[in-house]
């Protein structure tokens, strides 16, 4: 990863904006006025809000309720300008580092594309969107760069692991959810059942050694996980 690519998963999320009060000579108390209490009272009020909703491991079952604090932008949308996704029709990107930052996502995507089986468009919504919950809970105050797709292609075969079965924990927890709710996650196919994702990798993998004529010889040798 760049410099300039470092801080590029940065949310703007209430913990990172807490002001730590400066101490100032003290005032003459004024009192004020009731309607400068009531506005402050409601500014308490949406920031409790933007709290609970950064807090709420479902919110992303939800991706268009964003507080009015945190902007207007539905959740998938903040995944995009998080991950630098380029909109369909726009001009590729000009530099490496203002391309798409590629994620399990796309990985999934292409997977299961291949399949013939690709993510609906909703699959795809709700995804993004419980990335962004998943940031909110666990990075608010860190450089997300591990859900970079290519940040954990160069480590030991144990880590590329972790990371790839806990996000395709988070792909199935919302393809399970999707289910129970009537929805249909995958396109071209009326047997709504997603496939070991972890297993489709490693398959992968195998199909590319054996095209290019290389075969791990032990479970012990740490290979990349596979170029996208």
């Amino acid at each position: 990863m760049t410099e300039l690519r470092q801080g590029a998963f940065w949310l703007q999320n209430s913990r990172t904006r807490m002001m730590v009060p400066t101490q100032k000579e003290p005032q003459q108390f004024v009192p004020h006025d009731e309607g400068l209490l009531r506005s402050a009272a409601s500014q308490i009020e949406e920031y409790l809000e933007q709290v609970d909703w950064e807090n709420d491991p479902t919110s992303w079952q939800r991706p268009s309720e964003v507080p009015s604090l945190l902007g207007t932008l539905p959740m998938d949308e903040e995944y995009d300008q998080l991950f630098q996704v380029i909109p369909e029709g726009h001009p590729p990107a000009l530099t490496p580092e203002q391309d798409q930052i590629y994620t399990i996502i796309d990985w999934t995507q292409a997977l299961l594309t291949a399949r013939g089986t690709p993510m609906s468009p909703a699959f795809i919504r709700y995804s993004k969107a419980r990335w962004i919950t998943f940031l909110n809970l666990v990075y608010p105050e860190r450089d997300g760069q591990e859900l970079e797709f290519r940040w954990f292609q160069g480590k030991d075969r144990a880590t590329q692991e972790r990371h790839l079965a806990e996000q395709f924990t988070m792909l199935r927890e919302v393809f399970d959810w999707m289910i129970q709710q009537g929805m249909a996650p995958l396109e071209k196919t009326e047997d709504q059942v997603l496939p070991d994702l972890l297993e489709l990798t490693i398959e992968q993998q195998m199909n590319e050694y054996r095209k290019a004529g290389r075969i791990p010889e032990t479970s012990q040798t740490q290979e990349p996980a596979p170029q996208s």
